[in-house]
């Protein structure tokens, strides 16, 4: 695991001048196994989600995604695609929208281990931005990190607003446009073995992996059932694991 005086040392030995972090599940986490989790937890607490709307709201995202330039969406395009499914009328998908940004605010909680990271890099000399592969927005986004009290960086980078992802490398590239600094003075965060690793160091950047790691079990949220919980043994964790030791956890200067 990284620690925050390993990081301290890394950066001011790569010369460092923007450190960027990965969002979910390396700074916040939510208490479920799989995205599709949490709108399964919307219809058991909302009378008003119909049954098969875990299934319809993962199907109306991937042909958002299809029709979307770069094929990153926003949740917006994703719900005016399930407007026009049977059952699921403008009217339901106003309600339903705003009831999925709340749920998903309400049940975000820190990564602890990545908000020390957080903190510590808030004291180097470095310039700390976030980069994430997600529909959300970023004034939404920066709301669910002002409630887990994540504060100390400069910029959010969302592939849904600027229709490139990490997983293409292409917001890396347009991050290093952004920030108008060449990639080997950047180092990036994350969890995700590809998209937060080996893409970011082919195109020259530094990048150290951050996985989920075994330990207790993730606070329960009032009202949620057990069987959706995110054990830190479970196979997602376990796997991040295995991939851990395929991959360097420091880089060779």
């Amino acid at each position: 695991m990284i620690t925050p005086d390993f990081l301290e040392t890394l950066a001011g030995q790569l010369e460092i001048a923007v450190m960027s972090f990965d969002i979910f599940d390396t700074l916040i986490t939510r208490p479920f196994e799989k995205p599709v989790q949490l709108f399964e937890y919307m219809h058991r607490n909302a009378p008003i989600v119909p049954e098969d709307f875990p299934e319809m709201r993962v199907r109306a995202e991937a042909i958002a995604r299809e029709h979307a330039p770069g094929n990153e969406c926003t949740i917006s395009e994703i719900y005016s695609v399930l407007s026009t499914f049977n059952r699921y009328s403008p009217r339901l998908c106003q309600t339903l929208c705003p009831m999925e940004l709340e749920t998903e605010l309400r049940m975000c909680m820190p990564r602890k281990e990545g908000a020390r990271l957080l903190a510590r890099a808030s004291y180097l000399d470095v310039r700390i931005i976030l980069i994430s592969d997600m529909y959300l927005s970023k004034e939404r986004i920066s709301r669910m990190l002002c409630k887990c009290a994540l504060k100390n960086f400069s910029e959010i980078y969302v592939s849904g607003e600027v229709r490139r992802s990490k997983a293409s490398g292409d917001l890396y590239r347009y991050v290093r446009r952004m920030e108008e600094l060449p990639f080997r003075t950047m180092l990036h965060i994350g969890d995700n073995s590809v998209s937060d690793v080996i893409i970011p160091r082919n195109l020259g950047m530094h990048a150290l992996y951050f996985p989920l790691q075994e330990g207790k079990v993730l606070t329960e949220p009032k009202g949620l059932v057990d069987r959706v919980l995110l054990p830190y043994g479970s196979i997602r964790r376990r796997t991040a694991g295995r991939i851990e030791k395929l991959l360097k956890t420091t880089i060779e200067v």
